[in-house]
């Protein structure tokens, strides 16, 4: 243990940019060394990561933890604002719901995360909101989450 110390730095809030892979389209994924994976993660061939667009200052990380008879749970939460309601959204979205995701974010302190694993991967949700007045943003609150057994690694490569 160590002492916890004044940080003197700049401490800003939010995500930046986040993308996605299919946990099925991951080959693998070293493990984490100290709370942190140093190496790239592999695709499987012909697999990719899907950016996604949220509209900044709406992303957000969140990981409270659960003390549990088994252990301690992390309650992984990535959610965002995406906006506009289109009909390409629609069957994005809807093709992902109930699907299994690993998450690649970098927040305003330009720290890189991974959230889930092959092994814990994070779900999707989503809901649309039209909202009832003109100035107000439509469009989608998008959730990645799932439970695991680590907090979020960190992606230092």
């Amino acid at each position: 243990m160590d002492d916890i110390t004044l940080f003197e730095d700049d401490n800003l809030g939010g995500i930046i940019r986040f993308k996605i892979a299919k946990a099925d389209d991951v080959e693998s994924i070293d493990d984490a060394i100290d709370g942190a994976i140093t190496t790239e993660i592999t695709l499987k061939a012909n697999c990719r990561w899907y950016e996604v667009y949220a509209t900044l200052g709406t992303i957000g990380y969140a990981e409270p933890t659960e003390d549990t008879n088994s252990g301690t749970v992390y309650k992984r939460n990535i959610s965002a604002f995406s906006p506009k309601d289109t009909i390409e959204k629609t069957k994005i979205f809807n093709e992902m719901r109930n699907g299994k995701f690993i998450v690649d974010y970098t927040d305003s302190n330009k720290l890189r995360k991974i959230i889930g694993s092959i092994e814990e991967p994070v779900r999707f949700k989503y809901s649309l909101n039209t909202k009832s007045n003109i100035p107000e943003l439509a469009g989608y609150n998008i959730s990645f989450f799932g439970d695991g057994t680590h907090p979020a690694y960190v992606y230092d490569i």
